[in-house]
């Protein structure tokens, strides 16, 4: 986490973190995911009982941004809710990089565990396109992996984004020539990305006809992983000295 800090320090990001329990309201509705929406079933969420509301169910989101009171409290599935909190908090220009543990309910096994880290920038002006996301993920690639590392683009889906993307680099154990690591592709991804979708902009309190921005998520656990061909992530989450301390 501080080595991509680091990184994005150097393009002006700044860091910004938030609580790991959040409400429903910002952790799903503010992030264009309602109720009934189906993307709900890619997040396998931990509830918590308030017991100040006994569990009580927000009925959603005002469209000025505030929470309706009773809200439903969850651990986050995401760092995705600080891009909320970010917008409502800080003027733009906007340049923030949120780093944070996140929590799902998953089965526990080699590449899957209901605790790991995220981190997720998020940059937000007056005419952001597309053009600076990727040039800004392709400067990041190489100041992580090496000057000469390949980049690619593709389609991908993230409801609070739009239109989004998966960002992968070419592969680190094979150089792109095809591999078990890679599934053959020779390529790897190591983030998603896309245009902040203009729901999630009102309801940071921004008028999308004016402000433009994107957002991008990328587990530091995994690409740690692919760095040195670790097969189980568990190990992060192990009290095993001789290997956590290979990461300082």
């Amino acid at each position: 986490i501080a080595e991509i800090a680091e990184i994005f320090g150097q393009f002006g990001f700044v860091v910004y973190e938030g609580p790991e329990i959040e409400d429903d309201v910002r952790n799903f509705q503010m992030l264009n995911i309602p109720p009934d929406h189906p993307a709900r079933d890619l997040w396998d969420t931990f509830y918590v009982i308030d017991p100040a509301t006994d569990g009580a169910v927000s009925e959603g989101a005002a469209p000025d941004g505030t929470a309706t009171k009773g809200q439903q409290l969850v651990l986050r599935t995401h760092t995705s809710p600080e891009q909320i909190r970010a917008m409502r908090e800080l003027p733009p220009p906007l340049r923030v990089l949120m780093p944070g543990r996140c929590y799902r309910h998953e089965a526990v096994d080699a590449s899957h565990g209901f605790e790991f880290f995220q981190v997720e920038g998020l940059m937000v002006d007056e005419g952001t396109t597309m053009g600076h996301l990727r040039g800004l993920l392709d400067d990041f690639a190489r100041a992580l992996f090496g000057a000469g590392t390949a980049t690619r683009f593709r389609p991908g889906y993230y409801p609070f984004t739009e239109p989004s993307v998966a960002f992968d680099v070419e592969c680190l154990v094979c150089s792109g020539s095809g591999c078990p690591a890679c599934g053959r592709s020779g390529w790897m991804t190591i983030l998603g990305a896309g245009m902040i979708h203009p729901v999630v902009l009102q309801y940071g309190g921004l008028d999308p006809e004016r402000y433009q921005g994107f957002a991008f998520g990328m587990g530091p656990e995994r690409i740690k992983m692919l760095q040195h061909g670790i097969t189980d992530v568990r190990l992060f989450l192990d009290d095993d000295l001789r290997f956590l301390e290979q990461f300082r």
